[in-house]
């Protein structure tokens, strides 16, 4: 009699423990799925951010006159002469209306698509759920955008700003916090600061 005690005492220890590891190990999984995405999270918000950043830094670079076609809060349209041929080319960067991403597991999200002269299009985003223009004048005021559909205004910015926030595209069940991004670029072609 005593023997089967121990037998079914030790079974049922040996089934929490198996409990146990089972736990710790699903947790673990958890975490581990956590910490990819938001690393995915911030990655995305940090190439997205180096790519803008890069062709706004460009902004009227061997180009005569004012560079900057549209300045809007979801679009930006200028001359460049990126590859040095003595040629401007045309960057434009506009974002998509939030329909784009219906369908999608982050509905919310929205494509910014950058497009070089007359190329396809290209979506520079993954993840992006806000993103807006920012202009600002030699004096570090930020220009109204209703102010910036004449040439005459648009040749007073002097620093454009870009605000993004990404979230991962494939949340599930699980929430992550966005990753945000703001950046103040002053191009030296545009007498900036």
């Amino acid at each position: 009699m005593q023997t089967l005690i121990d037998i079914s005492g030790s079974m049922i220890i040996g089934g929490v423990i198996i409990l146990l590891v089972l736990s710790l190990n699903s947790m673990l999984t958890d975490t581990m799925y956590e910490k990819s995405q938001d690393l995915i999270i911030q990655q995305s918000a940090i190439n997205l951010s180096r790519i803008i950043e890069d062709d706004l830094y460009k902004v009227g670079f061997l180009v005569p006159g004012n560079p900057i076609i549209t300045a809007t809060v979801d679009e930006i349209r200028f001359l460049a002469d990126l590859n040095k041929n003595g040629i401007p080319d045309t960057v434009r960067y506009y974002l998509s209306d939030t329909s784009s991403g219906q369908g999608t597991p982050g509905s919310k999200n929205r494509h910014l698509y950058r497009l070089l002269n007359n190329e396809q299009p290209l979506n520079v985003a993954m993840g992006l759920v806000e993103f807006s223009f920012t202009y600002i004048d030699a004096d570090g005021n930020v220009m109204d955008y209703s102010d910036l559909t004449g040439e005459e205004q648009r040749a007073l910015i002097r620093m454009i700003g870009f605000d993004i926030v990404v979230e991962s595209v494939d949340s599930g069940e699980l929430a992550f916090l966005p990753m945000m991004i703001q950046r103040r670029i002053s191009p030296k072609n545009l007498g900036g600061w």
